[in-house]
C-alpha cells in the first residue's frame, strides 16, 4: 500500500509541474482530489504591543476619554494558540506538514511524524507589515522548498518514472530524499503540496470602556459605587496563500476576517470583547487578562470565518458523486475523513449536454460515516443528508456550500401579556409590548458537530418594545433578552416546522401622574412554535406562536413596591428574517474543532 501510495504521490507532483494544478482543472469532475497544505505555525506580527484608548462613563454622566492602556501579544502564547486552532482552517480533509522554529509536523491518514525538521532551516519573523511578512514566507518557501522539489522533479522526469515498477519508485523516492537531506516522508507530501498557508495579524485595535454604577443612596443608606470593565478588542486575522506552480511558489491570493454588513460586524465584536466585574476601579492588570482571554475566541473565530470564505474558492470546497438516492435521504462516501459536519449544506450540482453546471438543489448532512483511510475500505461507512430543496439523482455532484452554522436576523413580535396592579400611591396597568428584535440564531449540530444535536437550533435576542398604559400610567418602553431552543422538522420545498421554547428576562419602565415611574422585571417560559421557509443555505423566513408564562415579576413605582392584582399571561406573535453570518459571534466559545476520530 505505502508503495502505490508512493508511485500516487509522484504522479501528482509531476502532473502538478504542467501550469494548472490539478484541482483547478478538475473542478467539473466528480470527486475532488485530497490536498496536501503547508502550514506556518508562526504567526506575524505586525506589533507585540498595542495602545487602546480608555473611556470612563461616570454614574448618569457623560462618557469620556481618559487615557491609553497598553496590552501585549506575546509570540509563543500566540503561535500556541495558532497550533492549538490550526484544525479549524487545516482539518484532516488535508495532508498536511506543519512547519514551526523548533520542527516539522506531518500528518496523513496513516502516519504522523513530529519533531523532524527534516533537513529544512526552521522559520521565524519577528514584526513587520503585512508586505514583509508575505515576501519573507514567499522567500523562505522556494528557498527551502521549491529548490528541492524543483529538482527532484527533474530527476523523475529524467528517470521516466512511469513506466518504474513500484519498488523501483520507492527506491527512487528514498534516493533523491537522501541527496537533498530530508526525510522520504517529508518529501512525498511536499510532492503532493500545491499550497502554502501563511496567518497574519495587524496591528491590535480598539478600547476600554469602564461604567460607574451607583448602589445604595435610597431611604438614608450610604452610597457607593462599583465598575464594569469591557475590552473590545477584535483579531483581524488575515490568511496568506500561495501556490506552487510546478517550478516556484507564487501569492495566490489573501482571505481576510474583516467585518462585511452589520450582521457580521455585531457577530465579530461579541466574540472579540469581554467584560469583568469589579468593586474598585479596575487595574491595568485586569485589562491584560481580559484581553487574553477575549485573544482566544476572537482569533479561533476569525477562523471560522476564514476557513468558510475560503471554501467560496472551488478549489478548496468538497465535491463527490452522490452514491444512492432514496425519496429524500441522499447516500455520500464522504465522511469524518473529509471533515464534512453535522447539518452541512451542500449544493447539488448536475452538468447537462454542454457540460454547464446545474444547480438542482441542496441537502443537509444527518449523520456521518466514520470513512477513515486508514481503515480498511469494507469498515468505512457512508454519510446520510437529507434532500431539503429541489431534487437529486444519483452521480449528481454534491459541493461543499460555504458554511458558519450562525444566522443574524430581525424579528418583530407582539407580546398580549399585561399586568394591573395597585400600591401605596394609587393604581394602574400595562403591557401588550411591541418588540424589535435583533437575533443571533446557531446550528447546534453544525457547532457542536454531534448527530444528536441535527437540525436543533438556539437562538440569542435582544429586543426593544413600545408598551401600551392604561392612561393612568402612559406607554413607556421595554427591553428584553432571551435565550431559545428549538427543533427543526423538515417538510417539503424548503418548508420546516420548528417546536421549542425560550426563557426570557423583561425590563420595562412606564411613568404616571400620581406613581411616577414604574419599573417592572419579569421572568418568563415561552412554549412556541414556528414555521419556517429556507430561501437557501444562506436565509429563511419565519413565523411564529407562543405562550408567555410569568415565572417571576417585581413591580416598583419610584421605589416603592408595588403589589400585583392580577397578571394576565397570554399569546406572543412573532415574525423574523435571517440571514448567514460569517462569524460564530456569540457562539465561538462553544463552537466545536472538527472531529478526530480519524486522527
Amino acid at each position: 500500500m505505502k508503495k502505490i501510495a508512493l508511485t500516487l504521490l509522484l504522479a501528482g507532483a509531476l502532473l502538478a509541474n504542467e501550469k494548472d494544478t490539478l484541482v483547478e482543472s478538475d473542478a467539473s469532475v466528480s470527486k475532488s482530489k485530497r490536498q496536501s497544505i503547508l502550514g506556518f505555525s508562526h504567526l506575524g506580527l505586525e506589533a507585540k504591543s498595542s495602545n487602546l484608548p480608555v473611556i470612563f462613563c461616570a454614574h448618569r454622566g457623560v462618557c469620556l476619554p481618559i487615557g491609553k492602556k497598553n496590552i501585549r501579544l506575546d509570540q509563543n502564547r500566540v503561535n500556541a494558540i495558532l497550533n492549538k486552532q490550526y484544525p479549524f482552517l487545516i482539518s484532516q480533509r488535508y495532508d498536511k506538514v506543519i512547519m514551526n522554529s523548533s520542527g516539522i509536523e506531518i500528518i496523513t491518514p496513516t502516519e504522523n511524524f513530529k519533531d523532524a525538521l527534516g533537513g529544512l532551516d526552521p522559520y521565524s519573523f519577528d514584526t513587520g507589515s503585512k508586505e514583509q511578512f508575505q515576501n519573507s514566507v514567499l522567500n523562505y518557501l522556494n528557498t527551502n522548498i521549491a529548490q528541492k522539489l524543483t529538482q527532484v522533479l527533474d530527476m523523475s522526469k529524467e528517470a521516466r518514472f512511469q513506466n518504474m515498477e513500484e519498488s523501483e519508485v520507492e527506491l527512487f523516492i528514498n534516493t533523491q530524499a537522501k541527496e537533498i537531506g530530508i526525510t522520504s516522508e517529508m518529501l512525498s507530501i511536499l510532492m503532493e503540496s500545491s499550497f502554502a498557508y501563511a496567518l497574519y495579524l495587524p496591528r491590535i485595535t480598539g478600547s476600554v470602556i469602564t461604567y460607574q454604577h451607583q448602589k445604595g443612596g435610597r431611604n438614608g443608606r450610604r452610597v457607593f459605587y462599583d465598575y464594569t470593565t469591557k475590552v473590545e478588542a477584535p483579531a483581524n486575522t488575515e490568511l496568506l496563500i500561495y501556490k506552487f506552480n510546478g517550478e516556484k511558489f507564487a501569492f495566490y491570493k489573501t482571505i481576510d476576517s474583516e467585518a462585511k454588513g452589520f450582521g457580521n460586524a455585531l457577530a465579530k465584536n461579541a466574540s472579540g470583547s469581554e467584560s469583568i466585574f469589579s468593586p474598585v476601579r479596575p487595574h491595568i492588570n485586569d485589562t491584560q487578562k481580559l484581553f487574553d482571554r477575549l485573544f482566544y475566541n476572537s482569533f479561533k473565530d476569525t477562523l471560522i470565518a476564514i476557513n468558510k470564505r475560503l471554501k467560496e474558492d472551488r478549489m478548496f470546497a468538497l465535491q463527490a458523486p452522490i452514491d444512492t438516492v432514496d425519496g429524500s435521504n441522499i447516500g455520500s462516501a464522504l465522511g469524518v475523513q473529509e471533515d464534512v459536519k453535522v447539518g452541512a449544506p451542500f449544493q447539488v450540482i448536475q452538468n447537462d449536454m454542454e457540460g454547464k453546471e446545474q444547480k438542482m438543489g441542496w441537502v443537509r448532512f444527518k449523520t456521518i460515516g466514520t470513512n477513515c483511510l486508514k481503515l480498511p475500505p469494507q469498515e468505512r461507512e457512508s454519510s446520510n443528508a437529507k434532500l431539503i430543496k429541489g431534487q437529486a439523482e444519483e452521480f449528481d455532484l454534491l459541493v461543499e456550500h460555504p458554511y458558519s452554522g450562525v444566522f443574524f436576523g430581525l424579528s418583530a413580535e407582539n407580546q398580549a401579556r399585561s399586568f394591573e396592579f395597585d400600591s401605596s400611591r394609587g393604581t394602574g396597568s400595562y403591557g401588550n409590548t411591541n418588540y424589535i428584535n435583533l437575533n443571533f440564531d446557531a446550528d447546534m449540530g453544525f457547532l457542536l458537530n454531534k448527530p444528536g444535536f441535527y437540525n436543533v437550533w438556539s437562538q440569542s435576542t435582544v429586543g426593544f418594545g413600545l408598551n401600551s398604559g392604561d392612561g393612568i400610567v402612559s406607554d413607556g418602553y421595554a427591553l428584553q433578552a432571551a435565550y431559545s431552543i428549538e427543533k427543526r422538522f423538515d417538510l417539503f420545498k424548503g418548508l420546516y416546522l420548528g417546536m421549542g421554547a425560550q426563557l426570557g428576562l423583561e425590563l420595562s419602565s412606564n411613568s404616571a401622574e400620581l406613581l411616577g415611574t414604574v419599573q417592572s422585571t419579569v421572568f418568563t417560559l415561552k412554549p412556541m412554535a414556528k414555521l419556517g421557509y429556507n430561501f437557501s443555505p444562506n436565509a429563511y423566513l419565519y413565523a411564529g406562536a407562543g405562550y408567555d408564562l410569568t415565572l417571576y415579576s417585581e413591580h416598583n413605582s419610584d421605589g416603592y413596591y408595588t403589589n400585583i392584582v392580577s397578571n394576565s399571561d397570554d399569546i406572543s406573535m412573532m415574525l423574523g428574517l435571517s440571514f448567514q453570518v460569517d462569524f460564530a459571534g456569540p457562539f465561538a466559545k462553544i463552537a466545536s474543532a472538527p472531529s478526530n476520530k480519524c486522527k
